[in-house]
């Protein structure tokens, strides 16, 4: 044991006075306040840009009003017609979006599945469940052959109240 450190001290005694030591010390330092002013660079190129993205968003604003205002019908009869259409397609826009398959992060937020692990629920929805009532064509048997599902998510959903086909 005591040969081993002498050798080490040794060892270390020869790289100090070869200057190896304070040298690798010293370009450690060096890297390290390299890094540091590129990122204070960095930052300070980020923050002009926002600024200046900032200004350019309130140019646009201002001629987005501008235009607003240029194409707005002087009749009554148009304004309640562009009404009647606005309040058609976004009644489209909600069924439409009702009969969509939903993303998988939509299908995390409902109630039923809420409650669960992330990599659970994405087991799920990779499987075809994407809505509350797709559970029904599933049996738990079924949902139990799948990777990553056990007894206890089968109770959870239970308890969140998903039926299950018989």
């Amino acid at each position: 044991m005591a040969r081993r450190y002498n050798r080490k001290k040794q060892y270390k005694l020869q790289l100090k006075r070869q200057g190896l030591l304070k040298a690798v010390i010293n370009q450690v330092e060096q890297t390290v306040e390299k890094v540091v002013d590129k990122t204070k660079e960095a930052v300070h190129t980020a923050s002009q840009m926002v600024t200046a993205s900032k200004t350019e968003t309130a140019d646009l604003q201002d001629k987005q009003s501008i235009a607003k205002k240029a194409a707005q019908p002087k009749g009554d009869v148009a304004s309640s017609s562009l009404a009647d259409s606005s309040k058609v397609s976004s009644e489209k826009e909600i069924s439409k979006t009702s009969s969509e398959v939903l993303s998988r992060d939509a299908f995390a937020e409902f109630a039923e599945v809420s409650e669960l692990r992330a990599d659970i629920v994405a087991v799920l929805f990779e499987a075809g469940i994407r809505s509350a009532a797709a559970f029904s064509q599933w049996t738990e048997a079924e949902l139990l052959a799948l990777k990553g599902i056990g007894p206890a998510t089968i109770s959870k959903l239970k308890e969140n109240g998903v039926s299950f086909k018989k």
